[in-house]
């Protein structure tokens, strides 16, 4: 086989298992999370969440060097030692300063129950720190079969088989605390199981420059994408008691829960594509597949969950939770803006404008700062909804710069969404339709979603049998591929859809 085709076919596994594993994961978390939510309420998730924001801040620090090893087209034991010496010291140096500062950031927050939190947690620093070596090998190799199942692994044991009994034994906060550092010490075990690495020290190296620089841009570039994510909950934290950080926490998860199952996909990608980097035309064709495939596939959940927000906060966490309604409208209308944000990215990286991403997603972060401060003056909502109009914003930028980076034209990019576009709309149409009429039928709110899920999948299968003339070539082509890997029992949902000739 050749050499391309090889890579495309190992791209296509890797995908599948990163998207499959994603929503394993996503089905898990959202048990164990309604769970904990229904045990614990918003003001004990607003402790997590404030101490949260200044662990995973802190976090940040610690991954850019292992990033590194993804790109090199050669790993050596020399590359091992020195980058496993400086994830190692950077890790403890992050770790200590966090348990330094934790009263300072918990004074920031005005709110006391922070800064013992921020302590417990400050050792997950350097846990992810000694993990992200295995996980950047994991990477490299495609190999995000194991990369998932460690993830899956660690989450259900930390907050399931540790966090719901704690919880239910009335530990309140210190519940999510122990969960948490028990779900990063076995996520290190399991990726270094998977993928063991020499834990030799090296303090020099003789092309420390290289590794240091592109380490230096990726942290700073997740550094950037965390205040994008964050400084919203920061300001909130500021501004609002810790139950409304729970609710806007709550709610913000929940879709980045689903939208995580795209970056599933964005991770294989970048690994894939960072090997023919200098190929402009296949990386033009990726980008433009993947990001009509994730857009049809994705749009019309999230539009879907903006048509109905009150039944699902009140069928899933309860009447507790019911004022985080307005937000997951505001926060599932920004996820598709998000997601295709998400697939823009890596072709930066990947077309050698490795720098171009944080250059112009900087501006945006002060933007970000000084709206959610204004925002944050009316209510809790509208910052949800000034966080629409930066994932926005954020698309127009990386989008436009992706574009200029592959010599793409706004037409290209418009035929690419207009079939998820009209595929999200008309979900969303039947959602809203169905929830209207259902909850006037019935006060029990389960029963609404299931008759709301039932709507949107019912039309989501017509619209993409409706708008299948929309599909490119090359979308045809990615799903005939993925359902040529998919259980035998699930083809003929497929091929009913795609009209495929070809017997799976």
């Amino acid at each position: 086989m050749p050499q391309a085709a090889d890579l495309w076919q190992r791209s296509i596994s890797a995908a599948l298992w990163g998207a499959s594993g994603s929503g394993v994961q996503l089905v898990l978390q959202l048990g164990i999370q309604v769970a904990l939510a229904r045990l614990l309420g918003p003001e004990q998730y607003g402790v997590f969440a404030m101490a949260l924001i200044v662990v995973s801040f802190g976090g940040f620090f610690t991954f850019g060097l292992a990033s590194g090893l993804i790109q090199k087209h050669t790993v050596t034991d020399e590359d091992l030692r020195f980058v496993n010496f400086w994830q190692l010291a950077v890790g403890t140096a992050v770790a200590i300063a966090l348990f330094l500062f934790a009263e300072t950031a918990a004074g920031f927050f005005q709110e006391p129950r922070v800064a013992p939190v921020i302590q417990a947690m400050s050792i997950v620093c350097l846990v992810q720190a000694a993990a992200n070596t295995s996980g950047g090998l994991l990477s490299r190799d495609l190999d995000f079969k194991s990369i998932q199942l460690a993830g899956i692994a660690s989450y259900v044991f930390g907050y399931g088989l540790v966090g719901i009994p704690l919880a239910m034994s009335g530990h309140g906060v210190g519940a999510l605390v122990m969960a948490f550092i028990t779900q990063s010490l076995l996520g290190l075990a399991i990726q270094y199981w998977r993928r063991p690495h020499l834990l030799g020290l090296a303090i020099r190296h003789r092309d420390a420059y290289a590794l240091c620089s592109y380490g230096a841009t990726v942290c700073a570039t997740h550094l950037n994408n965390w205040a994008l994510m964050n400084l919203s909950r920061v300001v909130i934290g500021r501004m609002f008691p810790s139950a409304a950080v729970g609710l806007y926490a709550m709610s913000h998860n929940l879709v980045m829960q689903l939208a995580g199952v795209v970056a599933g996909v964005q991770a294989p990608l970048f690994s894939a594509s960072s090997r023919v980097e200098q190929d402009v035309a296949r990386l033009r064709t990726v980008f433009l597949t993947l990001l009509a495939a994730t857009t049809l596939l994705a749009a019309p959940i999230f539009a879907g969950m903006a048509a109905a927000p009150q039944t699902i906060m009140l069928a899933l966490y309860g009447h507790e939770w019911a004022e985080g309604a307005p937000l997951l409208r505001a926060f599932a209308l920004a996820m598709p803006f998000f997601i295709a944000t998400a697939m823009g990215t890596p072709m930066l990286w990947t077309s050698g404008r490795i720098t171009q991403e944080f250059k112009f997603q900087l501006p945006i972060v002060f933007v970000l700062a000084a709206v959610a401060y204004v925002a944050a003056q009316h209510s809790l909502a509208a910052v949800a909804w000034a966080m629409l109009g930066i994932f926005v914003l954020r698309f127009i930028v990386i989008t436009t710069a992706a574009c200029i980076a592959l010599n793409l034209g706004i037409r290209a990019i418009a035929t690419a969404f207009r079939a998820g576009v009209a595929v999200a709309a008309l979900v969303a149409g039947a959602i809203a339709l169905v929830d209207g009429l259902a909850a006037h039928m019935t006060d029990q709110r389960q029963i609404v979603l299931v008759l709301d899920v039932a709507a949107g999948l019912a039309a989501q299968m017509i619209a993409l049998r409706s708008f299948r003339p929309w599909f490119s070539p090359e979308v045809r082509t990615l799903f005939e591929m993925l359902l040529a890997r998919l259980p035998r029992g699930l083809a003929p949902f497929g091929e009913s859809i795609l009209l495929a000739r070809k017997r799976i």
